[in-house]
């Protein structure tokens, strides 16, 4: 859980709030999770980067943020703070390997080594990215680098389809796409960004079916029609080229059955999209009164 961050706007929890969240559940047992989260390092004043930067140490956890999403955005953080996103992230001791930055879309190549050095994790965000125009993350480069970078999907309203297969297939191919380069981004470096490289960015053993690691494991229907002709010489490629969602026959969280024959165990699917549907009348409502 990151608890979103800022105190330009009043639309992010402030700063306040999230150290107090921070404080609640950093002794919680199980699975659960809480990081510090800011939205923008030019969404907050430097008093709030001070307190969040102290927070995370306090009670040892990590940072997560958005960063080089957009050019916009490093421009507004030069000009907020004279200088560019990583020396922000120094001044506030938060160059270090529990940095995770969503996006960096436009990192210069010494910015990339410097991330390298510091042990920062990315979050690439290929779909959101294109959505929004942002431009095209420098993926490839960061892992010759030996940058850990994982996948993710970015917001809703930025994404629409929160899929991890669409992310792979799109990070292998709007890689070679601007390249020109099909031998890049292999389908195996794909699924280790989507299973190994996030949990690594997470401190988590998780990611890899090895002894002492969480029993994480995503059942795929073998017999679907589009991923076959299936072999184990190319199940890795079927999985990130050709998989979706559909196939998913089960889930296996920490050794616990989360979804069976492809319903969630302990989910009513109907009751959630009901609740959605009638949220998002509401807010239509909400939009047409404005």
């Amino acid at each position: 859980m990151v608890p979103y961050t800022a105190d330009v706007y009043d639309y992010f929890e402030g700063p306040d709030d999230t150290v107090r969240n921070v404080r609640m559940f950093s002794n919680t047992k199980g699975l659960g999770r809480v990081w510090v989260g800011f939205e923008h390092i030019s969404y907050c004043t430097e008093s709030c980067l001070e307190l969040l930067s102290n927070a995370a140490l306090e009670y040892k956890t990590g940072i997560h943020t958005h960063e080089f999403e957009t050019l916009d955005f490093v421009e507004n953080a030069v000009k907020k703070y004279g200088k560019r996103p990583l020396d922000v992230f120094k001044q506030f001791n938060m160059l270090n390997h529990k940095l995770i930055l969503a996006h960096c879309v436009w990192p210069t190549p010494e910015e990339l080594r410097v991330m390298a050095e510091a042990g920062v994790s990315i979050a690439h965000n290929p779909t959101s990215n294109m959505k929004l125009a942002s431009g095209v993350a420098p993926v490839a480069e960061m892992l010759r680098l030996g940058i850990n970078a994982g996948l993710g999907t970015d917001g809703v309203k930025e994404n629409n389809r929160l899929d991890i297969f669409q992310e792979m297939k799109n990070a292998s191919l709007i890689q070679r796409a601007i390249t020109g380069n099909a031998s890049l981004m292999k389908a195996a470096e794909v699924f280790k960004m989507a299973t190994a490289n996030g949990n690594t960015a997470l401190g988590i053993k998780a990611g890899q079916l090895r002894e002492g690691y969480l029993a994480d494991l995503v059942l795929i229907d073998a017999t679907a029609p589009n991923i076959n002709p299936l072999y184990l010489e190319n199940s890795v490629s079927a999985v990130v080229y050709s998989a979706h969602p559909g196939n998913i026959v089960a889930v296996m969280v920490n050794g616990n059955m989360v979804v069976e024959n492809g319903k969630h165990v302990h989910i009513d699917e109907t009751s959630v999209i009901k609740n959605a549907r009638e949220a998002g009348e509401a807010l239509l409502k909400r939009i047409e009164k404005s």
